[in-house]
């Protein structure tokens, strides 16, 4: 179940780094907007100039759906995965040594698929967290090494 969550985190990365440019140019015009406000009200800008922030603003919302949409289904998947995992190994071990299926090694086998169900659970976030440090690190050495 590995590389499911660390596809879908890399994936997450991605929106997430375009979200922070999103989030940067819509903050920029916003801010420009602020500096500007005596400018855009004399020339009676702000109605053109609501317009692009608004719009840009449309862009940075499509980009937090994504990355709703894209936790949603790791979360999803963090959830369904223990379960997907008991049921498999009891089929395979079925399969595998049917002499040997008996209720006792069913029992055994499913203890410790709910010894390692709050990891498996944990890790897609984990992995979310690492890449929004990764990203957050990358914006900052940009940043300083300007």
């Amino acid at each position: 179940t590995l590389p499911v969550p660390m596809k879908i985190g890399a994936f997450q990365g991605k929106i997430i780094g375009q979200l922070m440019k999103l989030t940067d140019s819509r903050v920029k015009l916003v801010n420009e907007g602020l500096q500007g406000v005596k400018v855009l009200k004399y020339y009676a800008w702000d109605v053109a100039y609501a317009d692009k922030v608004t719009e840009a603003r449309n862009l940075e919302l499509a980009q937090v759906r994504k990355q709703a949409w894209s936790q949603a289904v790791s979360s999803a998947f963090a959830s369904f995965s223990p379960i997907l995992m008991g049921m498999l190994m009891l089929v395979v071990e079925y399969f595998v040594n049917p002499d040997n299926f008996t209720a006792a090694n069913v029992y055994a086998a499913l203890a410790l698929i709910n010894v390692v169900r709050m990891p498996m659970i944990m890790l897609p976030l984990g992995i979310m967290a690492v890449i929004t440090v990764k990203t957050s690190m990358m914006r900052l050495q940009k940043f300083l090494l300007l």
